[in-house]
């Protein structure tokens, strides 16, 4: 039988009220409400933290991960389970791959309903984690997320629903697998990404959204406050408004790093298409780099990066896998 470590954070899957929902469940709380789940795995549970995940700072982040690494060290555990608010789990699943470089397996589950909802799915989500980070095919992945019986790779993954319990999707890939009767079935495989060890994340990177007319005033705004990154979720295949190209190489001059990702929730940066001001070319020129995670992640990605001493070249190398 294998040995997981189950680590709590709070989120939907802990929380109950019939006023409004907050997180109040403890760990053992969640197990009991798992029939036969000591015959699965022999569990081992720590309490991190009881919030709601709009609340999981990166710092929080980066002090869960330093905790799951070292249980992972553990040769006495073969795995390690985190409950994680939906909200930001996605964020907090992907810093795990950062920053941990360890082949057992790291799965992430929460819900979609809180425990004292009518048909609660985080008993259902929580066996499932339990069954995957048992699973001896799940040694090298990259940490995943697992819910409504599909597994995803935290860095495709996204909660792209509000309230479904479908929630979870990987754009371009799908599902890298599903959980059907206690049985984990993969359809592809993917290696783990570099690992960045910042001792603590103290960069201040800011994420602006471009729109239809929109200004770059709060581009300005992040530069005079000091940013030492800036995440421009650009629009289509990586675009900025013309006006933007001004404010974008004063900052470059200055320093600043900064990374264009897309506001469409599909699809990847282009590098050679469109050579209008504020295309992707022209914005190259300027010395801007391309990601091709969503805006969230790519912020976590250059404040950890930052925060470690990446330099400008090292991080546009991580970008070329």
């Amino acid at each position: 039988m294998k040995k997981i470590k189950i680590f709590t954070t709070g989120g939907t899957i802990v929380s109950t009220g019939e006023q409004g929902a907050t997180p109040t469940l403890s760990g053992k709380d969640l197990i009991a409400c798992i029939p036969g789940i000591n015959d699965i795995a022999d569990i081992v549970i720590e309490d991190f933290s009881k919030v709601p995940s709009t609340e999981m700072t990166p710092d929080l982040m980066l002090q869960l991960a330093r905790k799951v690494e070292k249980s992972l060290q553990d040769d006495s555990f073969d795995g390690v389970v985190i409950t994680h608010g939906t909200d930001t789990m996605e964020e907090t699943a992907y810093l795990h791959e950062l920053v941990i470089d360890n082949k057992k397996p790291i799965v992430f589950t929460g819900a979609m309903r809180p425990a004292s909802a009518l048909s609660a799915d985080g008993p259902a989500n929580l066996l499932n984690a339990i069954i995957v980070a048992s699973e001896p095919k799940s040694m090298g992945y990259p940490p995943l997320i697992v819910l409504n019986e599909e597994i995803h790779i935290a860095r495709f993954a996204t909660k792209y629903h509000t309230s479904a319990l479908e929630s979870f999707t990987s754009m371009e890939c799908g599902p890298a697998g599903v959980v059907k009767e206690n049985n984990v079935f993969y359809f592809y495989e993917v290696p783990r990404k570099s690992v960045c060890q910042p001792e603590n994340i103290k960069a201040n990177v800011e994420i602006i959204k471009v729109s239809a007319g929109s200004s770059d005033l709060l581009l300005k705004a992040a530069i005079q406050n000091g940013c030492e990154g800036i995440v421009i979720e650009g629009t289509g295949a990586g675009h900025v408004p013309s006006a933007w190209t001004k404010s974008i190489r004063k900052a470059i001059q200055a320093g600043v790093i900064i990374i264009v990702v897309s506001r469409s929730p599909g699809g990847y940066t282009l590098k050679n298409t469109y050579g209008m001001p504020g295309g992707e070319i022209h914005l190259r020129e300027l010395g801007v780099i391309f990601g091709h995670s969503n805006a969230p992640k790519t912020r976590l990605f250059l404040s950890l990066a930052i925060s470690a001493g990446w330099n400008k070249g090292r991080i546009e190398e991580f970008y070329k896998y």
